[in-house]
């Protein structure tokens, strides 16, 4: 006798994806160590093994707009292109102001703009995402992400496109991890790491694993525990990949962990603590935006008072730091929406 097949994984109207938030918050964390990391040995296993957390922002971002691109809900696609576009260059002005109170002399200030500013830069910033100011270098995934969006709005109604984009991964593979085995050059980093070799090829992931589970045609019997036990073996195997081909920006591997860990994050149904619950409810995208200012600033207080254990501390404290921002950030919104709802 056949046992009914049961998807576990079927989306319900209104859930809380609060295990998807907690892994969002995670890979906010190690995106902070890879560009704010440890030192020695120990700091460059960790930013091999954080490699799957950008990756796992796209295909999460792709999952979530299935709805958009299925019903062709023009307005809602626009809408997403106007927040990602507002936060992009958003984030971009906040960095100016910042980096230029930090600087203060307009003579500096006036260097380092005109050294990013010129038009072999700007046309890496237009074609690969890569800004051509180093502080501002992470902001590469939300311009990817807006380039996705972008090519969404383009392309919506050929939705069997999305099948071709995962198959883009292999230019990144063969210009990143497998350049060593093939004798091509080495290429710059933003070759692979953009919106055409890694955010769309990941966005259309996302994607395709939500089409398969509304249809009915994905099914699983694991618990969300396997999904995590299984992303954290594919980071063994990261480990093995970074020993054969050195630091590069994606492993093969980290796409694996990447789909196992958001596998986890949709498919966890236990009801889950109240103290899980309010730490699932911290703002991943400010994290992501402040940590390299956060820790511009935490290294020069950190330098003045002669800290002996900044390597240490310093990727500790800015994740701490940016999160306190976070959380506070959130308060204040909250309480300024509650003054208009109010007043109206």
């Amino acid at each position: 006798m056949q046992m009914k097949k049961t998807n576990v994984l079927k989306l319900e109207p209104k859930k809380n994806y609060e295990m998807l938030n907690l892994i969002k918050l995670f890979s906010a964390y190690m995106v902070v160590f890879i560009h704010v990391s440890f030192q020695g040995t120990f700091g460059s296993v960790v930013v091999c093994l954080a490699r799957f957390a950008v990756p796992l922002f796209f295909i999460i971002s792709g999952y979530f707009c299935y709805d958009s691109i299925k019903t062709r809900n023009v307005d809602k696609i626009n809408k997403k292109i106007y927040s990602t576009g507002r936060l992009y260059f958003g984030s971009i002005l906040f960095y100016v102001v910042i980096i230029s109170c930090i600087l203060r002399d307009q003579i500096q200030i006036k260097a380092w703009l005109s050294a990013g500013i010129n038009i072999p830069s700007m046309i890496k910033w237009l074609l690969w995402n890569n800004i051509p100011m180093i502080e501002m270098e992470h902001l590469w995934f939300i311009g990817a992400l807006l380039y996705c969006y972008l090519f969404i709005r383009v392309f919506y109604k050929k939705e069997k496109m999305m099948k071709i984009l995962p198959f883009l991964l292999i230019i990144n593979c063969v210009l990143g991890e497998f350049s060593i085995f093939l004798n091509f050059r080495v290429m710059p980093i933003y070759v692979t790491r953009n919106a055409w070799f890694c955010g769309l090829p990941c966005f259309a992931i996302g994607y395709l694993i939500r089409e398969k589970i509304v249809s009915g045609k994905l099914f699983f019997r694991i618990q969300a525990k396997t999904f995590a036990l299984f992303g954290l073996m594919s980071e063994i195997f990261v480990l093995l990949e970074a020993n054969f081909v050195g630091m590069i920006d994606l492993y093969l591997f980290s796409l694996v962990t990447a789909v196992f860990f958001f596998l986890c994050g949709i498919s966890y149904t236990d009801d889950m603590r109240k103290g899980w619950r309010i730490i699932s409810k911290i703002d991943t995208g400010t994290i992501y935006i402040i940590h390299p200012v956060v820790a511009i600033i935490l290294r020069i207080i950190m330098q003045k008072i002669v800290c002996a254990s900044e390597a240490l501390l310093l990727p500790i404290l800015t994740c701490f730091v940016t999160t306190v921002i976070s959380i506070v950030k959130s308060r204040v919104k909250m309480m300024f929406r509650k003054t208009n709802w109010e007043r109206k």
